[in-house]
């Protein structure tokens, strides 16, 4: 009987883990059911491992639903990428969420430790005598210089340093972004839900 009750318990506990992670996972799960549409045009519209960039709350269900790769996702830190690469995305979307580049390294500075699992994981964590947020100065101040260079007339040419087929913007979740200033080929549109035709190669 013991037993019998221990065991029940632990099933009841388990149960109940499972439900508070079901529940605390639903609304982010609901909100990318917005892009049904999006993923189920891309893998009848687009060709195998064409590459899209979209915003962090869709990139990384891309690869997972679609024969795409992405210009950028939150994975992309534990593969061989190079930091210089993982630099770039991060001023990528910097320069779309509208930072102005008078305040670019104060920007930097006050989200290092975003920054640093950005470009370099939980490499800083584990290393002896140091900390998270303890890389060195010189990235902040390499990236402030390369960062400044930006304007709207060289953005796209920035975008073209590596392969980038479309676009995605959405509308209403990333505003700042501003992407018909560029004046890219719409390829469809599903009202705040933009794919734009990015083509580089």
């Amino acid at each position: 009987a013991i037993a019998g009750t221990f065991f029940v318990v632990l099933l009841l506990c388990g149960i109940n883990e499972q439900r508070v992670s079901y529940a605390a996972a639903l609304p982010a799960t609901m909100a990318q059911q917005q892009y049904a549409s999006l993923i189920d045009w891309l893998n009848k519209e687009t060709k195998k491992d064409e590459v899209v960039l979209a915003s962090p709350d869709i990139i990384d269900v891309i690869p997972a639903l679609t024969h795409n790769n992405v210009y950028d996702g939150g994975t992309i830190i534990y593969t061989l990428i190079p930091t210089k690469r993982l630099e770039h995305n991060y001023l990528v979307y910097s320069y779309l969420d509208g930072i102005p580049s008078n305040e670019i390294e104060q920007y930097l500075r006050s989200h290092r430790e975003k920054l640093s699992y950005t470009l370099f994981g939980y490499a800083y964590v584990f290393e002896e005598n140091t900390c998270l947020i303890c890389f060195p100065d010189s990235f902040i101040t390499e990236m402030t210089k390369e960062y400044q260079t930006l304007t709207d007339k060289n953005f796209i040419s920035y975008l073209n340093k590596y392969p980038l087929d479309y676009i995605v913007w959405n509308k209403e979740k990333n505003p700042d972004w501003e992407l018909d200033r560029f004046h890219l080929k719409v390829a469809k549109n599903w009202g705040d839900v933009i794919v734009y035709e990015f083509a580089t190669r």
